[in-house]
């Protein structure tokens, strides 16, 4: 505890004039004597680690951060073929740096991971017992997130797409930037739901307890409820249903109402599944076990969105977080566009702060008093380098492609797109917020994670029964297969799958030669039905029955049951110029069937191919578990319908 304590005032006293901008920085000397000292208290503590194992998984996590950053750096580099050893500049904080934060920025984040860390460890040093495993459960998926978040994951699994986007298409997309704000905004949210939660409990305990309202069958102390895992299980319930159903993805531009009413849709749900989780099939109608879930629901609405309104009044009035100014750029120099400018600085409630203006072309240095930053095709940097989160599309009715063009380049930029009411309604999708200001959206988002959730565990569950149920039908398929071809009956094609990582799809043979992209691209739908295919392969390829074994890719995680068709790397390499969005059909896993697949069989014309990718994008834009289910059954009727032949003229 001495060495603890002299090395905690060192530390601190050195951070004085380590901290930015810094005067003075560490040496070998010095990070060598910390290392030494750590790897020294490590030892220590496997003497107290050996009398509960939650003691060892503790130091693990007080070392959170650094340990997270070492781990990635020694599986990233062993996976890229490199020494685990080597230096390169790929580190936890040259991501953060390059995410757009700066030095400050990049260091308080830091220091906040290693708040929570510690205070995740010293929860678990009082818990103990299975609390303390479920909170180093949850200090593991925080790291995992922050990996996930960073781009390490997607790195380490699509390294050889990066380095097709490299050498093949010349570029890479980067990562959306990095709002340090919205970070905050979500910890104080975080703080606030901890705190109400438990006041929450502790209304509905004195209510039932202390009160008098209510006459309990037994008295219980408060420390049975805030001592025992069954109460870090229930705010771990609550934060993670909060959670998967985006209630710390709402922005500045929902109405407080709205946020209201969602926080309490979502706690209506959970205190009715609490309830059915508790209750007593002994006497179902038990008077007190039902006005203390009654109490328990109605403390918690009023507790948990009194704590997030007094956050968003805080925000709102000092414009801090969520509710600082937006950096936002107006594309277009016309009057529509001075017409925003001039509504932005006389609504104080709009906190756009206009950086500049994009044109179609750079003809001019600056617009209704500020600059004109650049044409269409400057955006992605633009954005990057100003950190810009809206932009504001001042355009005509007329300018259809304008306006195509800038949605595609902004594509993989994730920042919101808004309008002005009237103009371009086909692209805009419910707007829940439109009481809070006047300007739409495009694009919102209509699935909650929980919905993406129900969507994965539907692909697993139908998957394997499907693999199971159909397992004869394999066997029969391939032992046909085998004595019409004598070959392999399975094929692999490569492909690209979720965000470009590449994947072999398993389909059935049906021609003798093998697939390629070039010659044979029958395997991906691409090209007219082949004349010299007869017999059991004609009946596989018309019922498209020679997808089956993509069960498995659907089943492993490489695809969905609904989605845009999976194409290879050849394809978006062949079409990326001519085809725009055409980076958006990475953004969700491929799928055995989709929108345009039931639209469009074959893609012999460009024209025809531009009206599948439409529909792709439409299905992306508009994805809900309702419509999935449209699309399974108008697959299964499709399967059992005969194809309606190509026009000779598309040949």
């Amino acid at each position: 505890i001495v060495l603890c304590i002299g090395l905690l005032a060192g530390l601190l006293g050195f951070l004085r004039y380590n901290y930015h901008p810094a005067s003075i920085f560490m040496g070998d000397v010095g990070s060598l004597q910390i290392g030494y000292l750590l790897a020294f208290f490590s030892i220590e503590s496997l003497k107290v680690a050996s009398s509960h194992q939650v003691y060892f998984l503790t130091s693990l996590v007080f070392l959170g951060v650094p340990l997270s950053d070492t781990l990635i750096s020694f599986l990233r580099r062993l996976g890229q073929g490199k020494s685990p050893f080597g230096a390169d500049k790929q580190h936890v904080h040259h991501r953060l740096l390059n995410l757009g934060l700066g030095q400050l920025e990049t260091v308080w984040l830091l220091y906040i991971f290693t708040a929570i860390f510690v205070v995740i460890g010293l929860l678990m040093v009082y818990f103990q017992g299975i609390s303390g495993l479920i909170l180093f459960i949850i200090a593991l998926l925080l790291s995992v997130y922050w990996a996930w978040r960073l781009g390490y994951v997607e790195t380490r699994f699509s390294h050889q797409n990066l380095i097709y986007q490299v050498e093949k298409a010349g570029k890479i997309h980067r990562r959306a930037p990095l709002h340090v704000n919205r970070i905050w905004h979500i910890l104080l949210l975080l703080l606030s739901d901890v705190v109400t939660i438990n006041m929450g409990l502790y209304f509905t305990y004195w209510l039932k307890f202390k009160s008098g309202l209510i006459t309990p069958s037994a008295y219980r102390l408060a420390s049975d409820y805030f001592s025992t895992p069954v109460f870090l299980l229930l705010l771990i319930g609550w934060l993670f249903l909060f959670f998967v159903n985006n209630l710390y993805q709402m922005s500045w531009d929902i109405s407080r109402f709205d946020k209201v009413w969602r926080v309490s849709k979502v706690i209506t749900f959970g205190s009715l599944f609490l309830g059915l989780l508790t209750i007593d099939f002994k006497q179902i109608m038990n008077p007190a076990q039902l006005y203390s879930l009654l109490f328990y629901w109605v403390s918690l609405i009023f507790f948990v969105n009194l704590g997030r309104l007094l956050i968003i009044d805080f925000e709102k009035r000092f414009h801090l977080f969520e509710y600082s100014p937006k950096k936002t750029l107006i594309i277009g120099c016309n009057d529509l566009a001075k017409k925003i400018l001039d509504d932005i600085r006389s609504n104080p409630h709009l906190i756009f702060e206009v950086i500049g203006f994009i044109s179609k072309s750079k003809k001019q240095k600056t617009f209704a008093g500020l600059p004109v930053l650049g044409e269409y095709a400057d955006l992605p940097a633009l954005i990057h380098q100003h950190k810009i989160e809206e932009i504001i599309i001042a355009l005509g009715e007329n300018a259809t492609e304008d306006f195509l063009q800038i949605l595609s380049l902004t594509e993989l930029q994730q920042v919101k797109i808004k309008i002005s009411p009237g103009t371009h309604e086909m692209f805009v999708g419910r707007q829940e917020g439109l009481m809070s200001h006047a300007y739409l959206e495009i694009f919102p988002q209509n699935m909650v994670m929980w919905q993406w959730m129900i969507k994965r565990l539907f692909d697993v569950i139908l998957s394997l029964i499907a693999l199971v149920l159909l397992s004869p039908v394999f066997i029969i398929s391939a032992l046909l297969l085998w004595g019409r071809f004598r070959k392999s009956v399975l094929l692999r094609i490569p492909v690209l799958g979720k965000f470009g990582i590449p994947f072999n799809m398993y389909v059935f043979r049906i021609t003798d030669e093998d697939y390629d992209y070039s010659s044979n691209p029958i395997y991906l739908g691409v090209g007219p039905e082949p004349k010299n295919l007869t017999g059991f392969p004609n009946l596989f390829f018309k019922s498209r029955l020679y997808k089956l074994p993509q069960l498995v890719n659907v089943f492993l995680g490489d695809m969905s049951f609904v989605g845009p068709r999976p194409e290879s790397a050849e394809w978006y390499r062949e079409y990326q110029n001519s085809l725009r969005f055409i980076y958006s059909r990475v953004m969700v896993r491929p799928g055995l069937t989709g929108l345009a697949q039931v639209k469009y069989r074959y893609e012999l014309l460009l024209k025809i191919l531009q009206e599948r990718i439409k529909y792709d994008i439409f299905y992306i834009e508009n994805m809900t578990l309702r419509l999935d289910f449209r699309i399974l059954l108008r697959t299964l009727l499709l399967v059992f319908r005969r194809p309606v032949p190509v026009a000779e003229n598309e040949k």
